[in-house]
């Protein structure tokens, strides 16, 4: 069975470190907290995975895979 984005981005959210930069931090509760309260789900990705592509999200290993699944999920190329 597929992960669900709820599932990843909960990952994402677990998975957060001090290295990511502060802004990816927001972005992703922002995504999280707008998802439980039952957002617009293609849009909220988006948005993340718009600023993950433009920003400096220093992120780890394991967040570039979960980052790589969201993109899969809502049919985007890298």
């Amino acid at each position: 069975m597929a992960e669900t984005v709820l599932t990843i981005i909960h990952e994402l959210f677990s998975s957060l470190n001090e290295n990511n930069s502060s802004e990816f931090k927001q972005v992703l509760m922002n995504t999280y907290v707008h998802l439980q309260k039952g957002g617009n789900e293609s849009s909220l990705i988006d948005q993340l995975l718009s600023y993950v592509q433009t920003g400096d999200s220093k992120l780890t290993e394991n967040q570039i895979e979960m980052i790589s699944k969201l993109r899969k999920i809502e049919g985007i190329k890298n």
